[in-house]
């Protein structure tokens, strides 16, 4: 690439380095060998790291030519290079006046891109296929130099072809410092060839060339360009003006609506309309907006702010608690706050939440913001926004445990500037529970749930429908049934009741049937390959729908947009730029599921197809394979514990270092399915310790294991064991008053109190009688004390309901405690102790105390 060093250093051809690590650490008999052999040599004689540290040293000193310091003045949709070196980074991180992007290496699959793009102002992406001198020393990504690395060469970064393949179908590629026949170039050819893509047209600069080279590529849609990458790029630059090459599409536009808040006449920074245009959106009744086609909507097929902008929907009553609560009743605040609507799937919380920003900025006049869902949570931008209008900011954020750091990281930086921000977010109850508890824990949130329609909200809900022809078989009959329709199936989430009540059918028995309705086969497997993950709540990446079946975007536009135009919806993510589906609504895809995979066969192998082709560098992928990840899902979704093992596997090979998706595995698949194995447990737990020793939760689930294999022992002396080495792994879980170590001793207390009820015979042991009633106690006094800490809390509840159930269950206990009673007749603990049966006999004896 005609790079030099400051000392005249030049760069090295694969024929230079190899004398060098031959004359370094071989000799020079071995200079005539091919490069890999040498390297081969070197790292079995001197190790990787000084190898690898030795050709970091070489290259090193090279400096940026006049055409990589023009490659940051142009936008690209990618870089790619397979050189060790970091001469495109240098080139951009210079920070040259008339820069267009900023640079995001990629040398690994675990890197996490959309972060690293939302983190990064006017992001490009650069994939490093053969590893980078600054990770020279990352065993997981060697520099591809041997025979055993090329042998291995994706491995760990299998992900980073991938998405070099994914562009290779829809953008232009211009090789360069490629010779003509080289093999990556061919590869990416006869691959595309053999599958018949149709691409865009290819471009190679190489210095030479001739006429029959140039015929034989341009029949391939290659273009030959003869010229040095120096040339090449002089030559660009003399041909585009900067003007054309600046400018973007929209910038700007956000900025004027949010203006009318300003304090001053100061003008927002680049990153803050940068952060307006890709991230928030500011809400105000003008706004432009899709239309909304009401039936869709109703049916779950919500396209964006088009309903709220066209009332389709109804005012819940939570909405307006939250308004008071978090808005009217905050603006005067010098508080940060965090607010939070939650509820099950399918309640109308997104739409609620949409209505909820809509009335606060236009009723109340307030300042609101939108987190778009492909957004960063911007601290910076927000902080800027607040200074600018002085006013308080409320900032709307949907599928708030996607974005947890986030907030967190907000409401760290708004407390620290003393800045006023409201965050108002949305989740469902279970993603809440699993994913949030630190954050409730330290920033206990104000708590609003959206609960089952009332009868007002019937009304309202039953005239809207009527408005819009949107009530189908309820159409006919007169008011009084339409509304005893809902009112049957209030308690039921409101998509499912608004699909039931107007089709007069089961919800799964009608998603079925669109299901079975749809052709071609290839568009219904289409459909089932989205909905599989979208059940999740995540964005189903167009990337990925190409690597498992074989259809690229462009298909699907010509050729399956008719089939699934009413059960699938497209949009593209604005830093990726990748086109995502999705079902119309989560639960609409976790009934298509379910319908065309009921077997724990059909949905391993569904499952284990798609983790297969999911890339974790990617959030929605990570997401996804995370959720399935969660033990509860599979245990619950699974009758069979050895297909639940084939999805975790699959789940492991994706995620190799994930801690977490082991002691899921342990905690909730092979401790809790009917035919798991604790031995196998007890094994995963482990591991995932040794992948992350400070987790307190990983040290929750080995305390678990210990305490569920005391349960299953028959030996004493082996239950005494296993029960010292489950409370002893819980002082590494987490403080005394932590809500899991609570619930954990509350439960091998109620455990011991069973083994010692078993174990009471006839004869009247007084000593054992003692023994359970100062257990009893013990566990009573311990489950009362962690409920007054966390209030209607159901690990706690069952334990106190099982504990209750246990005394009720056997007769021998309820002597023996009879018997502690009349040693102790003032003891109205004891008294207390008895189970509901003997209720009315212990008030009795409370009332002669």
């Amino acid at each position: 690439m005609e790079a030099r060093g400051g000392r005249g250093e030049k760069p090295l051809s694969a024929t230079d380095l190899r004398d060098r690590l031959a004359i370094d650490f071989l000799g020079k008999q071995f200079v005539d060998s091919d490069l890999m052999s040498v390297a081969d040599m070197a790292i079995e004689m001197a190790g990787p790291h000084v190898v690898f540290e030795r050709i970091r040293s070489l290259l090193s000193p090279l400096l940026p030519t006049p055409a990589h310091l023009l490659l940051p003045t142009f936008r690209w949709r990618a870089l790619v290079t397979t050189n060790y070196d970091d001469l495109i980074e240098r080139s951009y991180r210079l920070g040259l006046r008339n820069q267009l992007q900023n640079i995001v290496p990629i040398v690994k699959n675990t890197e996490p891109v959309e972060e690293l793009l939302q983190s990064t102002e006017r992001p490009v992406l650069l994939l490093k296929l053969h590893g980078c001198v600054n990770h020279a020393h990352d065993e997981h990504v060697p520099l591809v130099l041997s025979h055993e690395h090329y042998a291995l060469h994706d491995r760990h970064r299998d992900n980073l072809y991938s998405r070099m393949n994914q562009w290779t179908h829809e953008s232009t590629f211009v090789f360069c410092g490629y010779g003509i026949g080289d093999a990556h170039i061919r590869n990416i050819l006869h691959r595309l060839d053999a599958n018949g893509v149709k691409r865009p047209n290819y471009y190679i600069v190489t210095p030479t060339m001739d006429e029959v080279q140039a015929d034989y590529w341009s029949k391939k849609k290659v273009t030959l360009i003869q010229s040095t990458f120096g040339n090449f790029m002089a030559a660009l630059n003399a041909a585009i003006p900067e003007m054309w090459r600046s400018l973007e599409a929209g910038q700007g536009l956000k900025e004027l609506s949010v203006r009318k808040h300003f304090r001053t006449n100061r003008d927002p920074t680049p990153a803050l309309m940068t952060a307006l245009e890709r991230d928030f959106r500011h809400v105000h009744a003008s706004m432009a907006a899709d239309p909304q086609n009401a039936r869709r909507f109703y049916e779950g097929f919500d396209t964006g702010w088009g309903a709220i902008l066209q009332n389709l929907d109804i005012r819940r009553r939570v909405m307006n608690d939250l308004l008071l609560k978090a808005v009217v009743e905050e603006i005067d605040s010098t508080e940060c706050r965090l607010v939070l609507l939650r509820g099950p799937a399918g309640s109308g919380k997104s739409v609620t939440l949409k209505r909820a920003a809509m009335t606060a900025a236009d009723e109340l006049d307030q300042l609101v913001v939108w987190l778009e869902s492909d957004g960063a949570l911007r601290a910076e931008a927000v902080l800027e926004l607040a200074d600018l209008t002085g006013k308080r900011i409320f900032v709307f954020v949907d599928r708030a445990a996607v974005h947890l750091a986030s907030i967190e990281a907000l409401l760290k930086a708004v407390r620290q500037k003393n800045a006023l921000v409201t965050i108002v977010a949305a989740e469902r109850d279970n993603e809440w529970n699993i994913f949030a508890g630190r954050l409730a824990e330290r920033w206990k949130p104000l708590e609003f749930r959206i609960g089952h329609l009332a009868p007002r909200e019937i009304e309202d809900l039953v005239e809207i429908l009527n408005k819009h022809d949107s009530l189908g078989l309820l159409s006919t009959q007169p008011r009084p049934q339409q509304i005893e329709a809902f009112q049957k199936r209030a308690d039921r989430q409101l998509l499912v009741a608004l699909h039931e009540a107007t089709r007069g059918k089961a919800f799964e028995e009608i998603v079925h049937d669109e299901y079975l309705g749809i052709v071609p086969d290839r568009a219904k497997r289409l459909y089932l390959d989205i909905c599989t993950l979208n059940q999740f709540a995540v964005p189903v990446r167009a990337g990925i729908i190409s690597r498992v079946a074989g259809i690229r975007f462009n298909d699907y536009r010509e050729n399956l947009f008719d089939p699934l135009e009413n059960v699938v919806l497209t949009d593209e993510n604005r830093y990726t730029g990748d086109i995502e589906y999705r079902a119309r609504h989560p639960k609409v895809a976790e009934f298509v599921f379910q319908g065309a995979c009921p077997t724990d066969e059909s949905k391993s192998a569904q499952l284990t197809r798609m983790i297969e082709h999911l890339d974790v560098g990617f959030l929605p992928d990570r997401i996804a394979i995370e959720s399935i990840a969660k033990g509860r899902v599979l245990s619950e979704m699974l009758s069979s514990a050895a297909y639940g093992r084939e999805i975790y596997a699959a789940i492991v090979k994706a995620l190799p270092d994930a801690a977490f998706v082991l002691q899921q595995w342990a905690t909730i698949f092979e401790y809790a399915a009917h035919d798991g194995s604790l031995e196998e447990a007890e094994k995963l737990a482990h591991l995932a310790k040794d992948l992350d020793p400070k987790s307190k939760s990983v040290a929750h689930t080995l305390s678990e294991v210990a305490r569920r294999r005391a349960s299953a022992e028959r030996s004493p002396v082996l239950k005494e064991q296993f029960r010292r080495q489950a409370r002893k792994r819980l002082t590494d879980a987490g403080s005394a008053s932590d809500m899991l170590v609570m619930s954990s001793k509350c439960k091998i207390l109620v455990d011991e109190v069973k083994d010692l009820v078993e174990s009471i015979g006839d004869d009247h042991d007084e000593d054992a009688a003692g023994r359970l009633s100062e257990l009893v106690r013990e566990a009573e006094l311990e489950i009362r004390q962690a409920q007054q800490l966390y209030h209607d809390t159901a690990d706690l509840d069952e334990t106190q309901w099982r504990l209750s159930a246990i005394l009720g269950q056997h007769a021998k206990a309820r002597s023996a405690l009879e018997r502690a009673w009349r040693k102790q007749p003032r003891g109205a603990s004891v008294a207390l102790r008895l189970p509901r049966s003997t209720l009315r006999t212990t008030r009795e004896r409370l009332r002669r105390c």
